[in-house]
């Protein structure tokens, strides 16, 4: 288990937490995560998945003009050898 020190942004101990958890679990496990160098480092190991997007809340004609946004998936089994669900 990692040790966070106590004055680490609250983000990094979640992602740790989740990545000590996906280590120790007996099956499959999939997080989606804001998309960040210390999550990513927190993830170091698992299989990535950078997904871009911007939100949209009622108006879509404006989605140009909507700040993109990045989402990390992150699972614990090689997406490569699954049934395509990336």
């Amino acid at each position: 288990m990692h040790r966070v020190a106590p004055n680490a942004p609250s983000a990094v101990q979640a992602g740790l937490c989740m990545a000590d958890f996906m280590r120790g679990a007996k099956g499959n496990v999939m997080v989606s995560i804001n998309d960040h160098p210390y999550i990513r480092a927190c993830f170091e190991g698992f299989q990535t998945q950078r997904i871009d997007f911007s939100f949209s809340v009622g108006n879509a004609r404006r989605t140009s003009k909507r700040p993109i946004s990045s989402e990390l998936v992150i699972t614990s089994w090689d997406t490569d050898q699954s049934c395509g669900l990336f």
